[in-house]
C-alpha cells in the first residue's frame, strides 16, 4: 500500500482558514479508494467585475508549489482587482495527487487531460467537478504547474 506523503486535510484547513475577500465552498467530494477528498474552490462575487477569470493549481500531485502560490495568492490578494475581475479559484484540483506525491488521480488518469474528452462520461471527475462549478463566461484560465 502506497503511504501518503502529504496531509491533504492540513493544506485544506490552512486554506480555509485563511483570510481574504472570497467565498469557500466544497463543490464535491472525490472518493478514491473509500477516501473523501473535499473538492473546495474560492470565488469571488464583485458586481463591478467585467472579467471571470478561473485559476486552479495541484493539477500534478507533486507539483506542491502551485497550491502554496494559490494559499499566498488568497493571503495577499489585492482587492483592487474586483473593480475589474471575478475569480474562481480550485486550489488542488488532485487531491489524490497531492496526497501521494503523484502526477495522476486515483484512477490512474492525467488531470489536464482529463479536461479534454469529447464525451462527458470520459471526463475525470474532478474535471466534472469544475465544469459544474463554472456558470459564466471564462475570460482567463489559468493553470498554475511548478516543481
Amino acid at each position: 500500500m502506497i503511504k501518503p506523503t502529504r496531509n491533504y486535510l492540513k493544506i485544506i484547513n490552512e486554506l480555509i482558514n485563511t483570510q481574504s475577500p472570497f467565498d469557500v465552498e466544497i463543490v464535491g467530494t472525490i472518493i478514491y479508494n473509500s477516501i473523501g477528498y473535499p473538492f473546495l474552490s474560492f470565488h469571488t462575487h464583485s458586481k463591478l467585475a467585467k472579467y471571470n477569470v478561473v485559476i486552479n493549481s495541484g493539477a500534478h500531485g507533486e507539483e506542491a508549489v502551485g497550491v502554496k502560490v494559490i494559499l499566498r495568492f488568497l493571503q495577499e490578494f489585492n482587492k483592487d482587482l474586483l473593480n475589474n475581475y471575478n475569480f474562481i479559484v480550485f486550489p488542488i484540483i488532485n487531491p489524490y495527487g497531492y496526497r501521494y506525491d503523484r502526477r495522476k488521480n486515483g484512477n490512474n488518469q492525467y488531470g489536464n487531460s482529463g479536461f479534454n474528452q469529447a464525451k462527458e462520461e470520459n471526463l475525470t471527475p474532478e474535471a466534472k467537478l469544475i465544469k459544474e462549478s463554472i456558470t459564466n463566461r471564462i475570460d482567463l484560465f489559468m493553470d498554475v504547474h511548478a516543481n
